[in-house]
């Protein structure tokens, strides 16, 4: 009797318990120097700025405030977050040095900002020293809050993305993704391997094997 096995490829959800909090807000730009088109914000001067106004938002249950970047950012730059409604309360600046994926801000052992963590107002991001006639860039992909856990499974997720980028991918006819390729990935300091699959621009295929 002939044996049929169906094989379905579907899009497929890492099924990972997390607490972390994502921000969804709109970067604006301080003025000339600087400017934002959506989440990509580009700095032609030193010390020019974009805010990110969240105002309230309670982040008293959580210990990090993180910043994850679609690229790895241009130039130095720095962030600092401000809480209550004139915003007169900040934390310190937190660098965010050329070539960066993540940073994060800890939020409970800030002492400037420690006890205002129910009313947290904005991020405010701000180049450094911009050289004439080049420019900083950083490109937002999430910003959230969250916990260690939430930052130690982001960085090991982008770390696997950016050292994946320019290997050897193999596609089908249908330009979807056979075979990935990635080199020398130092996974010791890792609990997990975490593959996000992307939904399919059209329905599962289905295999029928016999």
């Amino acid at each position: 009797m002939k044996r049929i096995f169906t094989l379905v490829i579907a899009a497929l959800a890492a099924m990972t318990i997390s607490a972390k909090t994502v921000i969804d807000k709109t970067w604006s730009s301080w003025g000339a120097g600087c400017t934002v088109d959506g989440k990509t914000i580009t700095f032609s001067q030193s010390w020019k700025g974009a805010g990110y106004w969240m105002y309230p938002t309670d982040a008293s249950n959580d210990d990090l405030l993180v910043l994850v970047f679609a690229e790895p950012t241009v130039g130095d730059v720095q962030f600092f977050v401000q809480a209550e409604t004139d915003c007169s309360a900040q934390s310190a600046t937190v660098a965010i040095p050329a070539g960066s994926r993540v940073v994060s801000l800890d939020l409970k052992n800030d002492e400037k900002l420690a006890n205002h963590l129910s009313n947290l107002a904005q991020i405010c991001v701000q180049s450094q020293n911009v050289e004439e006639g080049k420019e900083a860039k950083l490109v937002v992909q999430e910003v959230y809050l969250g916990s260690e856990t939430d930052l130690k499974e982001t960085k090991s997720q982008v770390e696997i993305q950016y050292e994946s980028e320019g290997t050897n991918v193999d596609y089908d006819e249908y330009g979807n993704v056979l075979t990935s390729q990635f080199e020398a990935l130092n996974l010791s300091d890792d609990d997990k391997v975490v593959f996000t699959i992307l939904p399919p621009a059209s329905s599962p295929k289905i295999i029928n094997l016999s």
